[in-house]
This record gives structure tokens, sequence and C-alpha cells, in this order.
């Protein structure tokens, strides 16, 4: 029996959704363009990563903590290397 509270998924059942994964990798690229193309293409290939990971495993947590300690490890290497950055 199928669960009224499932979202609807594209496609049919089993379907391969690699098409749906580039499409989310390629927004979470986009909207990180402010970073300039260096932002754009980490963030592109960690949202590959990510969307690879979730498919396979139907696991959030995992990605909530990755991106986590990322966000804290670049805050981190900010504060440390900051006066080694151009235009400090």
């Amino acid at each position: 029996m199928d669960d009224p509270r499932a979202l609807p998924q594209r496609g049919s059942g089993g379907a391969d959704r690699g098409g749906d994964r580039r499409r989310s990798a390629l927004l979470r690229g986009a909207y990180h363009l402010y970073q300039g193309w260096g932002g754009f293409a980490g963030n592109l290939a960690l949202g590959l990563f990510f969307g690879l990971f979730f498919t396979r495993t139907r696991r959030t947590w995992p990605l909530v903590v990755a991106h986590f300690l990322l966000d804290v490890g670049a805050g981190i290497g900010y504060i440390l290397f900051r006066k080694h950055l151009p235009g400090s």
C-alpha cells in the first residue's frame, strides 16, 4: 500500500534519477555563484556527491553533518588565514 504522505516521484519507479541529481547539483552550484567560479564548481561537485549518496542510502543526517563540518572548517580556515588572503 502506498504512503499518502510520500512526495510524488517523477518517472517510473526505479528509473535512473541521474538527471534529477544533475539538475539539483547545477542549482546548488548556481546559487553559490556569488562565491565566484570556484564556489560554483566546488558546490556543483559536492552537490553531485551528496545527491548520489542520498540516492543510494536515503539518509540525510550524514549530509547535514558533512555540510556543518565543511562550514566550520571554512570558517576556522578563514579566521586563521585571513591576513594571507588577497585584499586583506
